[in-house]
C-alpha cells in the first residue's frame, strides 16, 4: 500500500462512520413530507411555524415578561406537544450516531497516528 493510503483510508472510513448512519437513521425517523390523512406536522412545517411567529415576537416579549403559573403551563405544554414526535425520532438518531460516531473518532485518530509514523520514517 502507497505510504498515505491506509491514512486516507482510515480518514475516508472515519468520515463514513460519522456522517452516513446519523444521516440515514435521521431520514428514515423524521417526516419530510406529509404522510396521507394523518398530517403529520415536518420539520420543515415547524420551522416555518415559528418564521410566521415573528411579527408577534413583541408583543409575546411584552406578554410573557413576567408570566403567570398558566402562561408557563401553557407554553410548556405547547412546546411538548409539538417537539414529541420530534424527540422520539432523535432518541433513534441519537442511538444510531453516538457508536458509530465514535468508531469515526477512533479511525481519525488512527489516521493522525500514522501521519506521524509517515513523518518519521
Amino acid at each position: 500500500m502507497p505510504k498515505g493510503g491506509r491514512r486516507l483510508w482510515l480518514r475516508v472510513l472515519g468520515f463514513v462512520l460519522s456522517v452516513v448512519p446519523a444521516t440515514l437513521a435521521a431520514a428514515e425517523h423524521f417526516p419530510v413530507w406529509l404522510e396521507g390523512e394523518k398530517g403529520t406536522l415536518s420539520v420543515f412545517g415547524v420551522l416555518v411555524l415559528l418564521l410566521c411567529l415573528l411579527p408577534f415576537r413583541r408583543a409575546l416579549r411584552r406578554a410573557l415578561a413576567s408570566p403567570s403559573a398558566w402562561q408557563i403551563w401553557l407554553a410548556l405544554l405547547v412546546g411538548i406537544l409539538l417537539i414529541r414526535h420530534l424527540a422520539e425520532g432523535m432518541l433513534v438518531v441519537a442511538a444510531v450516531a453516538f457508536p458509530t460516531s465514535l468508531a469515526g473518532a477512533v479511525c481519525f485518530r488512527l489516521a493522525e497516528d500514522k501521519r506521524g509514523e509517515e513523518t518519521d520514517a
